[in-house]
């Protein structure tokens, strides 16, 4: 049986700061304090952006292992693997999955978007983001074509081969040529292209086709994936949890014919519990409640 623990965050780190990051340094010790008191876990799924440090585009042009050793050096490493290392004596081979934006804020369009996963090792598997929203495509994201087939973002989860995702590659999953339509710039063999009409715009398709052809390749060979989503808040069509349960945890879920575990930012509040099934096993099992100035002041069961 594989376990996987899903947490959700009250809250935005809006703003790219070293106490920002500390607040969800102690808050990550805090999840994986309450994880004890439960049967040992497979891997933790944490929100998109739940780090946000960085140069905007840092990760953009660099190797898995060049991405890795920057993870490394994150004033949020120690922490991550220090959760790690608790989790991995509880169940040998335990994972940290949680998103690291880079920029100036969370989901910073000039910025990188990952997906990480984190082992008692080190980082062992990375899923750069290739499906930017409309407004990032127009903002200025730039996918780089290689994370499309980048095997080191398929990760395995006891015997499951767990997909990467970053937000909106959730989506991707099961519809992938339609989310492709937002991406407007691509690095691709070290060139700068940017979608246009007519033969001036040959060699940037050439290069979102054998993109999206090595995506599906990844998709074929994953049973799971595990989904790190910026933002829920609001009642607009990308903003809501019943349309991404519909349209993004369930299609991708029923793409790959396996699990699909997604970590969010909640902006307003989170899941309460209602009648309705889905709201029920969205409802977290434990919560925190922090003060302005990051202290716990309050640990409630629910």
């Amino acid at each position: 049986m594989i376990r996987v623990a899903s947490c959700s965050v009250r809250g935005l780190p809006d703003i790219v700061s070293v106490p920002r990051n500390v607040r969800r340094r102690e808050l990550l010790g805090e999840i994986v304090e309450s994880l004890r008191e439960h049967a040992p876990v497979d891997a933790i799924v944490l929100p998109g952006g739940y780090f946000v440090e960085g140069k905007a585009n840092a990760y953009l042009c660099l190797s898995f292992d060049e991405r890795c050793e920057l993870l490394k050096s994150a004033s949020f490493a120690g922490d991550v693997l220090s959760a790690v290392e608790v989790l991995d004596k509880q169940r040998r081979g335990a994972l940290l999955i949680f998103g690291v934006d880079t920029g100036k804020q969370l989901k910073d369009p000039t910025g990188d978007q990952l997906c990480v996963a984190w082992s008692a090792d080190g980082p062992l598997g990375i899923g750069r983001k290739v499906f930017p929203t409309e407004d990032e495509g127009s903002g200025g994201f730039v996918v780089n074509v290689d994370d499309f087939q980048a095997q080191q973002r398929v990760v395995q989860v006891g015997k499951s081969h767990i997909l990467l995702c970053s937000y909106y590659d959730g989506y991707g999953v099961a519809n992938s040529p339609d989310k492709s339509r937002f991406i407007r710039q691509i690095v691709a063999g070290g060139n700068h292209m940017a979608r246009e009409v007519g033969s001036a715009g040959r060699e940037f398709r050439q290069a979102l086709k054998e993109g999206l052809a090595g995506w599906t390749k990844l998709v074929e060979g994953a049973s799971g994936a595990a989904i790190a989503i910026h933002r829920f808040g609001g009642v607009g069509k990308p903003l809501s949890t019943s349309y991404w349960r519909r349209h993004g945890i369930a299609t991708a879920s029923a793409k790959l014919g396996g699990w699909a575990v997604a970590g969010a930012n909640f902006e307003p509040r989170l899941p309460m519990r209602t009648r309705t099934s889905w709201r029920r096993t969205a409802c977290p099992s434990t919560t925190f409640t922090w003060d302005s100035s990051g202290r716990r002041v309050m640990r409630r069961r629910l």
